[in-house]
């Protein structure tokens, strides 16, 4: 890390609600997955929702271990000042990770309304 670099953190509570918000995302897509799979042909997936879930499934899927690796083994090396009122869930980042998983996280959210509005689909658990 260079001496200059300014660090990132993701509290504990915040981290916990976007891990949250990836896991039902996950599970929810995949239940809409399955359903229609089920119910188009093979020739009509493209004009389906099916390529914005799979999308959606991998993405949440693969955010959510990117948090989860980056919280076990931090890319960074903390400066010993900051080391006590850090929290043990907190996550410590790069600039480039911060901005990096921020965007990732949006994209899923812009993708997940745009499937919703283009295929009249409900993520909401019922």
């Amino acid at each position: 890390m260079k001496n200059d670099e300014k660090l990132y953190v993701i509290p504990a509570e915040s981290a916990t609600k976007i891990r949250e918000e990836l896991s039902e995302l996950k599970i929810t897509s995949s239940y809409l997955l399955k359903y229609y799979i089920e119910e188009r042909e093979v020739l009509a997936w493209d004009d389906s929702p099916i390529p914005a879930l799979t999308e959606l499934y991998c993405g949440s899927s693969s955010v959510n271990s990117l948090l989860d690796t980056l919280s076990e083994r931090p890319s960074v090396e903390i400066p010993e000042q900051y080391l006590d009122s850090l929290s043990a869930e907190d996550i410590v980042l790069t600039n480039a990770d911060y901005v990096g998983i921020l965007t990732l996280i949006e994209s899923l959210r812009t993708l997940k309304a745009s499937t919703a509005m283009n295929h009249g689909i409900s993520f909401e658990v019922h």
